[in-house]
């Protein structure tokens, strides 16, 4: 399996990601092509570079909104009451 490790900084892949893809290309390569050397290229770090992107994006959208307290009585607990 090779891999080029000046790409991969380009697509935000990090170095510890790096054998998982490569298993999930060796998982994915054909069963009957018996091949000295597998290559782990660059179509496929641009794909996993925008699945990632999609996933980020989706988990964002996902996110609620922080809770806003109301206006009325904000700090009201600790000022005390004035007259």
């Amino acid at each position: 399996m090779r891999a080029d490790l000046s790409l991969i900084r380009n697509y935000g892949i990090h170095i510890q990601d790096l054998p998982l893809l490569c298993r999930g290309l060796l998982d994915r390569s054909d069963e009957g092509v018996t091949s000295a050397a597998l290559i782990f290229a660059e179509e496929q770090m641009q794909a996993c570079a925008t699945e990632r992107a999609a996933a980020r994006d989706s988990a964002a959208s996902r996110k609620r909104p922080p809770h806003k307290p109301s206006g009325e009585n904000l700090g009201a607990a600790w000022r005390g009451q004035h007259a």
